[in-house]
């Protein structure tokens, strides 16, 4: 199955060491039964690769992690201005992340 055959899903890339904090962000994602993509990548900026993650989805969202930083972007924002980051994310920050992420997908309002 090639991507484009995939389902739509948000696009999800981490760094590594960031098992427990990807697995939130999932777990978020799937309270609000939105399929997540994930991939592990290794990046210097996350607004950046989540922005690039967000050209990737179908969804057009992305989510990148870091264990410094979880950024959540649109494609259709400005590069540089992603939708939310939270520096040094706790597990319940990237399960608001994912949550967000989902609720964004099914355009509902977010909480923030």
């Amino acid at each position: 199955m090639t991507d484009a055959d995939a389902p739509p899903a948000v696009r999800l890339v981490t760094a590594s060491d960031c098992e427990a904090l990807s697995r939130q962000v999932a777990h978020g994602l799937e309270e609000e039964s939105v399929p997540v993509r994930a991939a592990e990548a290794a990046f210097d900026d996350p607004v950046a690769a989540a922005f690039d993650a967000a050209g990737e989805s179908r969804l057009e969202i992305g989510v990148a992690l870091s264990p410094e930083r979880i950024v959540l972007h649109h494609e259709r924002l400005p590069s540089a201005e992603p939708l939310l980051a939270v520096d040094r994310p706790s597990p319940a920050d990237a399960r608001r992340v994912g949550t967000n992420a989902g609720r964004l997908a099914k355009r509902l309002p977010l909480r923030l």
